[in-house]
């Protein structure tokens, strides 16, 4: 006689639910316990011991399954049960979606599948590291690139990129010097800038951004890899200038752009001068406009190295997008809409949190005119709306507000009316 199928049988402690709520899961998926622990950078231990709920696991374990094992959200709602039922305790884990909930089937489960392959050392594992370890944590850093587009939830993305980070910081551990270990810390710095962008355009935790573009930069001189280093400090010169200081900025895109120089991507170095444009537009439109030209000038110039894969966040309808915003900032609301609807014609169709953006400019533009179309305005920042309905993008959201500050003098017309309710709908 065969042997009886092994039953789920919680016990009343929210730990033995979500121990087994986690193995159903997994077996569903067809994985082993040490096949999980790959896909989250822990040991099959851990995982072994939550399942039997001799552990507690940790909120960064918990949306990392749920995410690796597609549970759209079933794991993450055991958080409240595992930390204690309050109100506020809810509030604080509580994610609407889960991070690829709505994503393309097909996509969806290439980026799974690219993450279960990786076969990377547990942590103080003591094994040789080899090539296909270290292929396969590239694999995982772009699988993490690819589904930052379709991510709806932020927080459960950088819970999983955080594994991942703590996979190359023990990968590194066990390599010596070499190609190898540069190929590594090259991931570790990709996968921080990705870690800053969702923390300070997504989440706007311009604390945590700091610190994941400082350790992005970090990895990028030690695996010698100018493009990653003028990435990381691009990014950085954000940081400072959210807090009105303009001049520890221009010293990160000083940095960024000699490394930009030494990488001999043009098109990297027109992506960081057009950050100076944005920068300063508020304090010198000119030099604004100025850096717009080399810009333009620097992305029509052949790249004398290849672009690299990461570097997909950058074109000339993204910097069409800047000179829009600086011609905003000028009032120039009918040159900025003109340009602005061109470069959302061209826009890729993932970039659905750029898409917003430049939905929420165009729609600023019919209100810096001589002759305001609000009615006009409304409509365009709904479609922003839309947009960003599945996705928790602080910068958008941010967008969309400026527009209803902007709308005060007509809010009792019907059209901002209606607006106020879809912008409380996706402020809740």
């Amino acid at each position: 006689m065969g042997q009886r199928p092994r039953q789920l049988t919680p016990e009343v402690s929210p730990r033995h639910t979500f121990g087994a709520r986690l193995r159903q899961r997994r077996e569903q998926q067809g994985l082993s316990q040490a096949g999980l622990a790959a896909k989250l950078f822990v040991s099959a231990d851990l995982v072994a011991k939550i399942e039997k709920a001799q552990r507690r696991p940790s909120s960064r374990f918990v949306e990392s399954a749920d995410v690796a094992l597609d549970a759209g959200g079933a794991l993450v709602r055991s958080l409240p049960e595992l930390a204690g039922e309050n109100e506020s305790t809810q509030q604080a884990f509580r994610l609407h979606d889960g991070v690829a909930e709505g994503v393309d089937d097909v996509r969806r489960r290439a980026v799974l599948q690219a993450l279960a392959a990786m076969t990377l050392p547990g942590p103080g594992s003591s094994h040789r590291v080899r090539e296909p370890q270290v292929c396969s944590l590239e694999d995982g850093a772009d699988a993490l690139r690819r589904l930052y587009h379709d991510c709806s939830s932020p927080r459960a993305l950088l819970a999983l990129v955080r594994s991942h980070l703590g996979a190359t910081a023990d990968l590194v551990m066990h390599l010596p010097d070499g190609p190898l270990r540069e190929r590594t810390l090259s991931s570790r710095s990709e996968v921080s800038t990705l870690a800053g962008r969702l923390a300070f355009f997504d989440l706007h935790n311009d604390n945590q951004a700091r610190g994941y573009f400082g350790l992005a930069h970090e990895a990028a001189l030690y695996a010698k890899n100018h493009a990653l280093a003028a990435a990381a400090l691009g990014h950085l010169a954000f940081v400072p200038a959210r807090e009105g200081n303009l001049a520890a900025s221009m010293d990160y895109l000083d940095g960024a752009s000699r490394h930009a120089a030494a990488s001999g991507v043009t098109t990297l170095q027109s992506w960081v001068t057009a950050i100076e444009s944005e920068l300063v537009t508020a304090v010198a439109p000119s030099l604004a406009m100025r850096a717009l030209e080399r810009a333009a000038d620097l992305i029509a110039r052949p790249n004398q190295a290849p672009v690299p894969v990461w570097f997909d966040y950058y074109s000339a309808d993204r910097l069409a997008g800047f000179r829009g915003y600086t011609l905003l900032r000028l009032d120039r609301g009918d040159d900025a809409r003109t340009v602005l609807t061109a470069a959302l014609k061209g826009l890729e169709p993932e970039a659905v949190k750029q898409r917003a953006v430049f939905l929420a400019d165009i729609a600023t533009s019919y209100l810096a005119s001589d002759d305001p179309d609000v009615e006009q305005a409304c409509a365009v920042a709904t479609e922003g709306i839309i947009s960003l309905q599945r996705f928790g993008y602080a910068t958008g959201a941010d967008r969309l507000h400026a527009i209803r500050a902007r709308l005060r003098p007509w809010e009792d017309q019907p059209a901002v009316r209606d607006f106020d309710e879809r912008l409380a709908a996706l402020s809740s």
